[in-house]
């Protein structure tokens, strides 16, 4: 989904489920990407082309799947956490190793929340970046154009959207409906208090970026705070899921 929107959340919730694994920020995605297209390169054409190699590119990628998740867990439900599932390319990737289409949980948010959520934390203990650098940038217009793109493709039914508000006002009710999507029981999750979160922090060369409270509420922030007015529009203009 979009940064900033309740992903870490979401993936500690899960995470309490004995049934479920979710990774944390994984390569996973990365590794299959370029792994798969060695079948598609100029170079290896020669060795591929009308030999054994040429029909077991779907296998081995299966088993390549399976195998790097063996050695991270034995549970039996895996929720890979990376935001680039949701690229047309991988969707498709995926169809074509798995033989099914992907199930894609995209948590997402009001814009002009996520920008400032960034502000705070990126300003506070890094370079100073601004509104506009944000969302022209790859963490975030990147993220946004590139799941826009899915969106208005015949892939739109991979994707449930989790708006922020909902997961923080109804945090129940929010997660039976990504049970539902997945096509799982339903576990009753702790949304009360001790919300342990796993993901490690400093990876992005910033703290904070996944500090998940012990108990489940909203920031109070004033937008206006932060961007002007016109910001402000610009990004209401942005939240194509509605």
């Amino acid at each position: 989904g979009l940064p900033r929107s309740g992903i870490t959340l979401i993936s500690t919730l899960l995470n309490q489920n004995p049934k479920i694994y979710v990774t944390t920020a994984s390569p996973f995605v990365e590794i299959l990407s370029r792994v798969s297209s060695v079948w598609g390169a100029e170079c290896y054409k020669p060795e591929i082309q009308n030999t054994k190699f040429e029909t077991i590119k779907k296998p081995f990628l299966r088993n390549l799947v399976t195998t790097f998740f063996a050695e991270v867990t034995d549970k039996p439900v895996i929720i890979d956490k990376r935001r680039h599932w949701q690229m047309l390319p991988n969707i498709e990737m995926y169809k074509e190793v798995m033989g099914v289409y992907p199930k894609i949980i995209c948590p997402v948010r009001n814009v002009d929340e996520i920008i400032v959520s960034f502000l705070k934390i990126i300003n506070q203990n890094g370079p100073i970046i601004t509104a506009e650098e944000l969302l022209n940038g790859e963490s975030f217009g990147g993220m946004h154009k590139g799941l826009q793109n899915t969106f208005n493709s015949r892939y739109r039914d991979c994707i449930l959207f989790v708006e922020y508000d909902d997961l923080v006002s109804d945090t129940h009710g929010t997660l039976e409906k990504i049970y539902d999507f997945l096509g799982l029981e339903y576990y009753q999750h702790n949304t009360n208090d001790n919300i342990k979160v796993t993901e490690l922090e400093g990876w992005y060369g910033h703290e904070d970026l996944h500090t998940v409270r012990t108990t489940i509420s909203k920031n109070k922030t004033i937008i206006g705070d932060y961007l002007s007015q016109e910001l402000i529009d610009e990004c209401a203009t942005m939240h194509f899921w509605r």
